[in-house]
């Protein structure tokens, strides 16, 4: 299995692409699989489609992201 799809009943819906996922902290565990991760820097709240306001994201998005800001951070002057 893989991370967030463990024992247990889907808890939440990814903001980015819209696939179910378990969030360990909504179901009441006492660690979710993301709390291993770097935080993500925070969002541009500013474009059409922000994802500002999410607060969750499944292990697919969350690594893309989180990719992705590696990558912008690294190319920054």
């Amino acid at each position: 299995m893989s991370p967030g799809t463990e024992a247990g009943a889907d808890t939440n819906t990814c903001p980015r692409c819209g696939a179910r996922f378990r969030c360990g902290m909504e179901a009441g565990d006492h660690e979710c699989w993301c709390a291993s991760l770097p935080a993500l820097p925070l969002p541009d709240t500013s474009g059409p489609g922000s994802l500002a306001a999410a607060s969750c994201f499944c292990p697919l998005c969350l690594h893309a992201l989180l990719l992705q800001s590696e990558v912008v951070r690294s190319a920054a002057p």
